[in-house]
C-alpha cells in the first residue's frame, strides 16, 4: 500500500476538523486532527513519523495559530516542515504578513468542492 502523506490539523471547531479532514481523506492524506495546540506541539516532538505539512487556525483558544507557529520556526527539527494558516477571515495584512515568513494561507470555505479545490491546489504547492 502506497504511503500516506501525513497531516497535523489544529483547529477548535469540531465542524472544521471533520470537514477538512473528510477533505484531505478523499484526496490521499492521513489528517491527523487537534483540537489543542499544546497536544499537538507534544505529538510533533514525540511522532517518530514527522507530518509533510501543519495546517494552523489563526484562532485559538490558549495558544494562537501565529504563536504556534512561531514555536514550531525556532524548532531546528519541525523548521522546514511546511505550514498553511487557515482562518474564515481574509485579513489582506495577514496574507502579506504570512508569505513573507514563506507560509501558505487558506481561506475556510463551506462549499465542499471549492474548499476541496483549494485544499488540493495548496496542499500539492506545499508538498512538492
Amino acid at each position: 500500500m502506497e504511503h500516506l502523506k501525513k497531516i497535523y490539523y489544529l483547529d477548535d471547531d469540531l465542524d472544521d476538523l471533520g470537514f477538512f479532514k473528510d477533505i484531505g481523506e478523499e484526496l490521499g492524506y492521513n489528517v491527523i486532527p487537534f483540537l489543542n495546540g499544546r497536544l499537538m506541539l507534544n505529538t510533533l516532538e514525540t511522532d517518530e513519523e514527522k507530518p509533510g505539512v501543519i495546517v494552523l487556525d489563526i484562532h485559538m483558544p490558549v495558544f494562537n495559530g501565529e504563536e504556534i507557529l512561531e514555536i514550531i520556526r525556532k524548532n531546528d527539527n519541525f523548521k522546514d516542515i511546511p505550514i498553511i494558516m487557515i482562518s474564515g477571515a481574509h485579513p489582506k495584512k495577514l496574507v502579506k504578513e504570512f508569505s513573507l515568513k514563506g507560509v501558505r494561507y487558506l481561506l475556510k470555505r463551506n462549499n465542499f468542492k471549492e474548499f476541496k479545490e483549494a485544499v488540493q491546489q495548496i496542499l500539492e504547492e506545499s508538498l512538492q
